[in-house]
């Protein structure tokens, strides 16, 4: 009889505590197309953009700038 109850309850508590650890990286991963570097995180998204991605890969065209020394 217990055993009726206490399953459902579990599968639901696992269910929320799974959307509770991986839900925000969804939800950035959704917000990481927004228009650039001066949109900030905002829903409903007015611009897609793949900006962030061009960055991180390097697909953009060298800046005139020249970056800093490391090391």
């Amino acid at each position: 009889m217990e055993s009726r109850v206490l399953k459902p309850m579990l599968a639901v508590y696992v269910v929320a505590f799974i959307l509770f650890l991986y839900g925000p990286f969804f939800v950035l991963g959704i917000l990481s197309f927004q228009q650039g570097p001066d949109g900030g995180p905002q829903f409903p998204i007015t611009e897609w953009s793949t900006y962030w991605y061009r960055q991180i890969f390097g697909l953009t065209p060298p800046s005139r700038i020249a970056p800093l020394p490391v090391g």
